[in-house]
């Protein structure tokens, strides 16, 4: 009577090439903190955009993405090299009023891709056309939140500058309502004449409101993109908003920038 105990370990491909090169090569140190608003108590623009930049969890996101998709790009070009394949066996056998058999056996092969009709290139051309379009949705993107911090930027200036001027009106509206007070007093006005100049007035006192209640959903958004709360956002700069400001753009020939925008069209 025989009883047989085949035991079978094999152990997976292994490319020729090391693979760590590959995934050690996507790593990159960490750029260090900027520092907002470093020397001076003010936010400027510039310094608002790189906290945006940094702090933007989408395009951290994005980036991380992208590092990993050439990674995978990177490996997939192991296919064209040989793959060592090495496989270990055991066979014990164990026979009653016979010596017992136990054997060990070590295979080793190399494989080789020859022809697969162009699937594998195709397959990495198409990977590297992926990577370059996302490469180009995260400069939309990042243009993109750059272009809304700008804009909420703009827009709270423009908020804090109606508001002096707003203020100003207002002081010179508290100002005549003393006048017609005492001209009510002396009976120069009629109460319905009066009447006016405390509409006027109590308008003014809304308008003042409802500025400073967008001026605060201002800050709300701009703080949201810088990844701090309201209260936490440092004071804008003080200055006059340019009227006669039109743009940065200093090229007039359109077709020029026609062009400059199919060129970078990702379709």
């Amino acid at each position: 009577m025989r009883r047989h105990r085949p035991h079978t370990r094999s152990f997976p491909r292994l490319p020729v090439l090391p693979m760590l090169l590959l995934l050690l090569s996507t790593c990159r140190p960490s750029s260090p903190a900027h520092a907002a608003g470093a020397g001076s108590p003010f936010l400027d623009l510039s310094t608002a955009i790189s906290i945006t930049l940094k702090n933007s969890r989408a395009l951290a996101d994005s980036r991380l993405e992208q590092q990993f998709a050439r990674a995978v790009h990177r490996l997939a070009y192991r296919k064209f090299f040989p793959a060592l394949e090495v496989g270990l066996s055991r066979d014990d056998s164990v026979v009653y009023d016979s010596p017992d058999s136990r054997t060990r056996r070590l295979s080793v092969g190399l494989q080789q891709l020859i022809y697969d009709g162009g699937k594998t290139a195709a397959g990495l051309r198409r990977q590297k056309r992926e990577i370059a379009l996302a490469r180009l949705n995260l400069e939309v993107e990042s243009e993109l939140l750059i272009f809304n911090v700008i804009t909420l930027y703009t827009e709270i200036l423009k908020f804090r500058q109606k508001a002096e001027i707003q203020q100003d009106t207002y002081r010179g509206a508290v100002l005549q309502h003393s006048i017609a007070r005492k001209e009510l007093d002396l009976g120069a006005l009629t109460e319905l004449e009066f009447l006016d100049f405390d509409v006027r007035l109590k308008d003014l006192e809304l308008e003042l409101e409802r500025t400073e209640q967008e001026r605060r959903l201002l800050l709300l958004r701009f703080g949201r993109l810088l990844g701090r709360g309201p209260e936490q956002v440092p004071p804008l700069p003080s200055g006059r908003l340019n009227p006669d400001y039109r743009g940065f753009i200093s090229e007039p020939d359109e077709a020029y920038w026609r062009g400059k925008a199919l060129q970078r069209n990702p379709e």
